[in-house]
């Protein structure tokens, strides 16, 4: 198995499969936040964005992102429909609804690859990256 095909079991497993759309391809997804975002390399360059960061201070990658997108979530009234996409070891991008990040998040972290969330409108996006470290930063010019 792949681990696209494990993250879509994953996801199945935690009841999210009759929950989620799968978009065979994420180019369209990190297309459109190359539009909204600042990029440096293949990366959005969170240092010029008013961020949130956080580090990772366990090996539980996915319960701490899952915690770090529920805060948010509350904190900023995140809500509706998101999309998920890895740039690396999976090509897919998932549609789901924000109410679910949370165990979203803990399906994709174990998976080596920079981990992007937006909203439908690119108004936001959050990221774990590969050096372990939590980002979150609304687009520039978006309301907030």
């Amino acid at each position: 198995m792949t681990p696209q095909d494990d993250l879509l079991l994953s996801l199945r497993k935690l009841g999210l499969g009759e929950r989620i759309q799968v978009i065979p391809d994420s180019s369209t997804f990190f297309a459109a936040i190359e539009s909204r975002f600042p990029i440096t390399g293949s990366k959005v360059d969170w240092q010029l964005l008013e961020s949130e960061y956080r580090q990772l201070r366990t090996d539980n990658e996915g319960e701490e992102f899952a915690e770090f997108l529920v805060e948010l979530g509350s904190r900023f009234k995140l809500a509706g429909k998101a999309t998920y996409a890895g740039d690396g070891l999976t090509d897919v991008a998932i549609i789901f609804d924000f109410a679910d990040a949370g165990r979203l998040a803990e399906a994709v972290a174990g998976i080596p690859q920079h981990h992007y969330i937006a909203n439908q409108e690119m108004q936001w996006c959050a990221s774990l990256t590969m050096e372990r470290e939590m980002w979150f930063a609304f687009a520039p010019c978006s309301s907030k």
